[in-house]
């Protein structure tokens, strides 16, 4: 729930992907005339209420089609690199100067043909990662330096034994000994062999030194560079990547502004948010979020709410609740409701009995005792480490529910914040928590 940061490397390559996979897609498609079927047109006519007749809206369509693809080449770098609130900028000037394409692209429920069609051009269904042999394969022929095309040789397999022994300094002598130049005499049978290793994998962890996707670009290139560990929208999961020759986990890339309703901006880089299944595909799917307000690239959103412990109402047990501190500001309330934050973390209500329970067991006294005996430089270290909260609030999105440990770790007075402790509160807990 901290703002999510990607770097200047980061953008570069995203921008040089759009470049040469969507610049000579748009020149293709500037000489092509777009093959509006007659039904499209008259359900469109009629839906926009256009005054005129079908060839007239054909022929204004032409006309704003081509400065609408000119207007993405000229702006590709604000498009495909640009923070939320420049692509809302984007919009206002897309809707501006192309009125007709942007009212044809709202009205995708009426006919999207041409909604699919730049959506297709922008080619996010095309951004995917190969299999772990052939991006091995790629970059073993990179180190080489003899170009991607060359055969698959006896130098281009020693590099890729060497990539794979870097990445698995432990395992040297088993990838040895199963890709053995002399056991292999085909570049199939060195391929087969290597399916035969078992546990081959690329995380977080050891993909840096495989350099598998140092030059190439694609979905899991962008999620292991951009190191997102924790969901941003509900802190609850692990987004954490993991590549392999029999099975591959990775975020999922939540459309901020739609696909469906901004197919323009369905490769824009601060409009792919990683996120978890759960966020992106159970809760929120095609729906349109506000697009003003609080945005995981713009914003430290979990700053402007904060969980709190309360004594249940129905049985005898804490609740976890969610107070915000002005809804009038921005859309937490939105994002509070769309990604169930309320319901869904009441079934955590057992980190509140823990916390609680050790506000008990662990008054400041003791910890000051306990201190010189302990490995921690200060009290707050050793708080941190006996209750199991974040000290360090820019380390949020390193574990599940960090948000929540800590945010209730400051309302029982573990951490110093400026917040009065509510001591009748903290008796009402302690009592429904034994």
């Amino acid at each position: 729930m901290i703002k999510l940061v990607y770097s200047e490397e980061i953008e570069i390559r995203h921008h040089e992907f759009l470049i040469q996979n969507l610049i000579p897609k748009l020149t293709k498609a500037k000489s092509i005339t777009f093959p509006w079927k007659k039904k499209s047109v008259n359900v469109l006519i009629e839906h926009l209420k256009y005054g005129g007749t079908n060839l007239e809206f054909k022929t204004a369509f032409k006309r704003q089609q081509l400065s609408f693809y000119s207007y993405i080449e000229s702006n590709l770098e604000r498009i495909s690199k640009g923070k939320p609130s420049e692509l809302l900028k984007i919009q206002e000037e897309m809707s501006s100067l192309f009125p007709l394409i942007m009212n044809i692209l709202s009205s995708r429920e009426q006919d999207a043909t041409f909604s699919d069609h730049v959506y297709q051009l922008f080619g996010y269904e095309a951004f995917k990662t190969d299999t772990l042999f052939n991006l091995l394969k790629a970059a073993a022929k990179r180190r080489s330096g003899r170009g991607s095309r060359t055969r698959f040789g006896l130098k281009n397999r020693h590099y890729f034994r060497e990539l794979l022994c870097e990445a698995f300094p432990s395992r040297v002598q088993e990838i040895c000994d199963a890709l053995n130049d002399d056991k292999l005499p085909t570049s199939k049978m060195f391929e087969k062999a290597f399916y035969t290793i078992p546990d081959i994998h690329m995380t977080l962890s050891n993909v840096g030194k495989s350099r598998i996707f140092e030059y190439g670009w694609s979905d899991y290139a962008l999620i292991m560079e951009g190191g997102v560990i924790v969901c941003p929208y509900c802190n609850r999961q692990f987004v954490t990547p993991f590549l392999s020759s029999d099975g591959r986990i990775r975020a999922d890339f939540d459309h901020f502004l739609s696909k469906s309703a901004y197919p323009h901006f369905s490769m824009s880089l601060y409009n792919l948010v990683p996120s978890c299944k759960q966020c992106n595909q159970g809760l929120k799917g095609g729906e349109n979020l506000s697009p003003v307000g609080l945005h995981p690239f713009e914003h430290d959103m979990h700053s402007y709410f904060r969980f709190t412990a309360m004594p249940g109402t129905v049985t005898s047990t804490a609740s976890i609740d969610i107070e915000v501190d002005d809804p009038a500001i921005s859309n937490i309330e939105e994002l509070i409701d769309t990604f169930k934050l309320r319901p869904l973390y009441g079934y955590h209500n057992g980190h509140a009995h823990e916390i609680v329970k050790k506000r008990q067991m662990y008054p400041d006294d003791l910890l000051h005792r306990l201190l010189p005996e302990s490995p921690f430089s200060d009290v707050e270290e050793l708080k941190s480490f006996i209750v199991g909260y974040v000290v360090d609030e820019s380390r949020i999105n390193e574990e599940p529910l960090s948000k929540l440990r800590r945010d209730i770790a400051i309302q029982v007075g573990f951490l110093p914040k400026k917040i009065k402790l509510d001591a009748s509160l903290m008796n009402k807990l302690k009592q429904v928590i034994k």
